[in-house]
């Protein structure tokens, strides 16, 4: 079995400068948010701040900025990482979802996502994250960094007793989000009203019947196999070739069954 993400034209980090900014650093995300509101106008001022105040003391915000900008140069693109425990088939793991991805519009198609998308990416590795995610507005534009659409998203309606509504998730989805209070309080204080009347984005009325559909990334190839299980035994042999990820790439022998998975990284077939 062979699995290949297409090469893509090597970032030039030698023109920005990446920040990291982690749980907390809440001034400096705090600067983000005139990106944030020129990137998503469609988004009212209350729920950017509600969007903020809520995220920003857990996510991870990655930042661009031009080595050759003047002092305090301007934020050119940003790419929110926000935590979520995920139940994956067997376990729980803790995931990052991908969401607020902007480029100011006078700094666009000149790479910059693509060098912010590779940081994620190797920071992510380095959490040995099974896998990301992420709601598209054009899937398109993020299958050159080897997402795949994985579902349509549909109305479900969980329990609203958070240990109910977890046991619920793992027995009716192989993937899902688990609740704990934070995050249902997180949910109950979202505005009624999240989006601007009559917002148009590039000169286009924001789509009403936009379908949310969700996009995921294999991360750390070895950690997302062992979460996996088959309903007979079997040994199987992949290669994987990752150009975004090259920790990725070589080959793996994978024993799983009914109650385990092991993944061997082996040097040749």
């Amino acid at each position: 079995m062979k699995n290949i993400i297409p090469a893509q034209q090597p970032p030039d980090w030698n023109k920005v400068t990446i920040k990291h900014l982690g749980s907390g650093k809440l001034l400096e995300k705090e600067k983000t948010i005139s990106l944030y509101k020129e990137a998503f106008p469609e988004d009212c001022d209350e729920y950017v701040r509600y969007y903020y105040d809520w995220k920003g003391p857990e996510n991870e915000i990655l930042i661009l900025k031009q080595n050759l900008a003047p002092v305090n140069p301007a934020i050119c693109a940003m790419l929110h990482l926000n935590p979520y425990q995920m139940w994956i088939s067997t376990q729980s793991r803790p995931l990052h979802y991908i969401v607020a991805v902007a480029t100011a519009e006078s700094y666009r198609r000149q790479g910059y996502m693509r060098i912010l998308m590779q940081q994620a990416f190797s920071w992510l590795y380095q959490q040995e994250e099974p896998f990301t995610y992420l709601m598209p507005a054009n899937p398109a534009y993020y299958q050159s960094f080897g997402f795949r659409v994985i579902y349509d998203q549909t109305p479900v309606t969980f329990p609203d007793n958070v240990e109910e509504a977890n046991i619920y998730a793992k027995q009716h989805f192989d993937v899902a989000t688990l609740r704990d209070e934070r995050y249902l309080e997180f949910l109950a204080a979202e505005p009624k009203e999240s989006t601007k009347e009559n917002t148009t984005v590039s000169g286009n009325p924001v789509e009403s019947a936009w379908k949310p559909q969700i996009m995921c990334r294999i991360i750390h190839v070895t950690r997302l196999l062992e979460c996996l299980r088959a309903k007979q035994a079997q040994e199987i042999y992949l290669y994987i070739q990752d150009s975004w990820i090259e920790e990725n790439t070589g080959w793996y022998r994978w024993l799983i069954n009914t109650d385990s998975s092991v993944v061997e990284r082996i040097s040749v077939m």
